[in-house]
C-alpha cells in the first residue's frame, strides 16, 4: 500500500480519478506500460531502426558502362496538349464520349491528374508560328520538355520577367529564374 501523503499530486489525482480510494499503485500498471511501450518505440524507430526505402550504401564496384545514345533527333509533331487537373478530366471525358457515344464520368480526385492529348489545330510556338520540336538524347539526354513549356508560357496570365535583361545580382537573378519557373508551375501543383 502506498500512503496517498506520499504520492505527487499528479497521481494521487489520477488513482482518485480510476476510483482507488486506497491509493493501490497496481492500478497505474497499464498506464505505465503504455507509456513505456511508446517511448521504446519512439526510440527505436528515430535512433536504431533503419527507414523504410533506405537504399544501402555505394555499389561494391563501380558500373563500367556508360549510357550512350544513337546521334539522331527526333521530331515531335506539333498539335500534342497537355491538360491537367479539371481541364485533363474534361478532356478525357470528351474523349471517351466520342468513342462510346455514351458519357462515362472519371472517378477519384481530378488535382494531379495530368494528361497529353492530340489537337491538329493546336501547336504554336511563343512568336504564334507552327512549333517543331526537335530532340536528340545524344546532344542532351535532358528533353527540357520544350512543348510543355511553350504551353504554360504561352497560358500565363500574369507578368512575365524580362528576357532581355540581364541580372546585375544573384538576388536579381533568384527573382528572375522564380518568375520564370512560376509560369511553369501547374495550377494544382
Amino acid at each position: 500500500m502506498v500512503q496517498r501523503e506520499a504520492m505527487p499530486g499528479f497521481w494521487q489525482t489520477l488513482l482518485e480519478k480510476r476510483g482507488s480510494s486506497n491509493g493501490d499503485a497496481c492500478v497505474m500498471l497499464p498506464l505505465l506500460a503504455t507509456i513505456l511501450c511508446i517511448l521504446g518505440a519512439s526510440i527505436y524507430s528515430s535512433y536504431i531502426a533503419r527507414p523504410t526505402s533506405y537504399p544501402g550504401g555505394p555499389r561494391a564496384q563501380k558500373q563500367k558502362r556508360r549510357a550512350a545514345w544513337l546521334p539522331r533527333s527526333s521530331i515531335f509533331s506539333p498539335g500534342w496538349v497537355f491538360a491537367e487537373a479539371e481541364t485533363s478530366v474534361a478532356v478525357t471525358e470528351r474523349e471517351v464520349l466520342t468513342l462510346l457515344g455514351e458519357p462515362v464520368p472519371l472517378t477519384g480526385e481530378a488535382a494531379g491528374r495530368q494528361t497529353w492529348h492530340w489537337d491538329p489545330k493546336k501547336g504554336k510556338d511563343l512568336a504564334g508560328r507552327k512549333a517543331d520540336y526537335s530532340f536528340s538524347a545524344a546532344r542532351n539526354p535532358n528533353s527540357a520538355d520544350k512543348v510543355f513549356r511553350t504551353q504554360q508560357v504561352n497560358q500565363w496570365k500574369g507578368p512575365r520577367p524580362n528576357s532581355k535583361s540581364r541580372p546585375k545580382t544573384a538576388r536579381e537573378a533568384a527573382h528572375k529564374a522564380m518568375a520564370y519557373y512560376q509560369m511553369l508551375q501547374c495550377e494544382d501543383g
